[in-house]
Formats: C-alpha cells, structure tokens, sequence
C-alpha cells in the first residue's frame, strides 16, 4: 500500500511545491499538511481522499501501516483481469529463461568436453579398457569405416598399417560403433511372428509379449517378463503383411545367448518353421556381413553334376568348352568314353564340360 508520504519520497527531484502537497483524484482538493490523509493507487499512482473513499481514519491507518496493496475503483478492475494472463506469462518467461539456461550449460559442457588428438587417443585406450576389447579389434573396426569413407580410404588405412590411430573424425567413428554395439548387445530380432491386428497399441505388445515368452519355453528357457525391457516392430505397419521382425530389448545377455544355444529345440514345432532369430547388428556390421555373404557366394559357388560336386570351370553346363572341343577335333570325333575305357557319369561326356581332375573319379 502506498500513501502520501510515499509519493513524496519517490519524486524528490521534482518542485518542492509540488513534493509538499497532493491532489485529490476526485474531489480535486489539493493538500499540503503531512497530516492530510489520502491513498495512493498502486497502479495508477493518483492520489484519494479518506472522505471521497467514505473511509474511516481507522482503515487509513490499517491500510497505511500494513503491506496491503491498495487499487482505485478503475485500477482494481483492470488488474483483477489480467492478474491471471500476468501469471501465465511470467511462467512463459521462466520456461525460456530456463530453456535458456539449460543450452548454455549445454554448450559449455560441450566445451569442456572438447579436446585434443593426444586425449583422444586417451579416451580410445579407456574404452577398450572398459568395454574389453583388444586393440586388434578396434583397429579392425576403424579400417572398416576408413573403407566406407571413400578418398579418405588409403590415406587412414596406412595410418593403420603404420601402427597409427585413425584421425580424430575416424577415432570418434569408432568409438561410437563401440558404444552402439554395446547397447545393441542384449537385443535380438525375432522374424516370422505374426502381429496382433488390434487398433490398441498396449493389446499389440501384450500380444508379442506372450509370444516371445513362449518362445523361450519352448526352447528350454525360463524368461520372466520383467526382463524384457521393450518390443519394437520395425518397418512402417502394412495389413497384407503383418509379420514385421520384432526388435527385443533384453536386461541380460544371458538369456539371448541361451536361446541361440537351444535354436534346436523350436525346430521341432511346426509354428516355429518361418520364425528365426538373429542379433541386431548395427549399420556398420550389416554391410559387413552383407560383403562377406557376397562374396562367399562368388568363391564358392559350385554346381552339382551326377551327385558329385564339381567346381565350376568356367563355361556353362551343357556348353562345350575349347579344351573338350580340340580333343575332338585331334581324336576326329571319337566318343570320349571310348577312347578313355572308361565312364565319369551314366551320360555322354560331350554334353558336359571336360575339367582336367576329372580323371580322378576314372575306374
């Protein structure tokens, strides 16, 4: 509550005649006795005499003498409106401050965390340290970036080979292929376990929920729910498919490995014939498997011939290659059979590809 004398002590630059008296809002009186007992408006900031107000002199004192805020008719209005929006603004502005406050600690941590090639190199020791991985390895993973990166590609691998660490931006690489295979190690991914088609989201994971806890028992395994930490469908929900794999995140490695141990008993229920499992790999260690898987199928690729298997020798089946072709021009088109006393499979040999080990099979 402010008074008369608070308003002579707020303008003390002010004229000294104008210091020593006040006028009244609405009788328009004007009073120059310290004595003179008016109300000031906390918003406004005019002055009220105690006879305008039909006040007593034992309010003016109460009102006087305490903390109370006093408002005039117009102002107590205005501020009963809007006390509410004050209010919602003021906790607007206290979330951006806030907001604020929390990118700014945000970057000077980001700060301090910056560092150097030397402590770089730090960091990679205690990593493999921490997560148990031999310096070997970790080169291995670092090679691989360095050959998805491209140009960079000879540059970071003789580094390597010269038995120096990758460059900070290759270390950083590795170092978070550590981190994501470590989170990613307890998960697994399950195929072939038809969803649930209910609208209701919670209905849907109770459903995978039963299906992988029976899963486990029916592969010897003893799984409580509570260590499943979530499921996840992956891929975008389509009707006509209603088999997307489901992503299991386990608390325990335990039990994931447990199951991949007893994958021989679920063979033997019929339901399980489409389901497999598998680890859930990261990007770096699918591309990975997918080159291996690729080239296992270029090396190894072979083609059956009478029971046997033969390696390809270059020309396809039923062709004749150049080989077979001068043994018949320099015999005059004698059967082979014949000329060699003997037979490689219960067919005509011109109709196959001549390989030089396949004399081996001769009785």
């Amino acid at each position: 509550m402010a008074t008369r004398r608070n308003k002579s002590t707020s303008n003390a630059t002010s004229d000294q005649k104008k210091e020593d008296s006040w006028e009244c809002k609405i009788c328009q009186k004007i009073y120059k006795n310290e004595d003179a007992k008016l109300l000031e408006c906390q918003r406004c900031k005019d002055h009220f005499c105690i006879k305008c107000l039909n006040k007593s002199k034992t309010e003016y004192d109460i009102l006087s003498n305490s903390d109370t805020m006093w408002f005039c008719a117009p102002c107590r209005q205005v501020v009963e409106e809007h006390i509410v929006t004050d209010l919602k603004i003021e906790e607007r502005c206290r979330e951006i401050m806030d907001n604020y406050e929390q990118r700014i600690n945000n970057i000077e941590i980001a700060i301090e965390k910056k560092c150097n090639k030397e402590e770089v190199r730090v960091i990679v020791s205690q990593e493999i340290i921490k997560h148990k991985c031999d310096e070997e390895r970790v080169r291995e993973i670092a090679k691989e970036e360095a050959l998805n990166g491209g140009a960079v590609a000879n540059v970071v691998s003789e580094d390597i080979e010269g038995g120096v660490l990758p460059n900070q931006g290759t270390v950083t690489t590795v170092l978070e292929e550590i981190n994501e295979r470590k989170t990613r190690e307890n998960n697994l991914i399950i195929f072939g376990i038809t969803e649930n088609e209910s609208e209701n989201k919670q209905e849907r994971i109770e459903h995978d929920v039963e299906n992988i806890v029976q899963l486990f028992k029916d592969a010897k395994i003893t799984l409580d729910i509570e260590n499943i930490r979530k499921t996840q469908r992956l891929g975008k929900y389509d009707k006509e498919k209603t088999n997307r794999p489901l992503l299991v995140h386990l608390k325990s490695i335990d039990s994931k490995l447990t199951l991949f141990r007893n994958m021989h008993y679920i063979r033997s229920y019929p339901k399980y014939q489409k389901v497999n499992v598998s680890n859930d790999l990261t990007k770096s260690e699918r591309e990975e498997e997918k080159r291996d898987c690729g080239l296992r199928q270029k090396n190894f690729k072979r083609k059956q011939l009478g029971g046997l298997p033969v390696q390809s020798a270059g020309t396809a089946m039923g062709e004749e290659s150049s080989k077979n072709k001068k043994v018949k021009r320099e015999t005059k088109n004698v059967n082979i059979n014949v000329q060699k006393k003997g037979k490689v499979f219960n067919g005509n040999v011109n109709n196959f590809t001549v390989l030089p080990k396949i004399e081996l099979f001769l009785y």
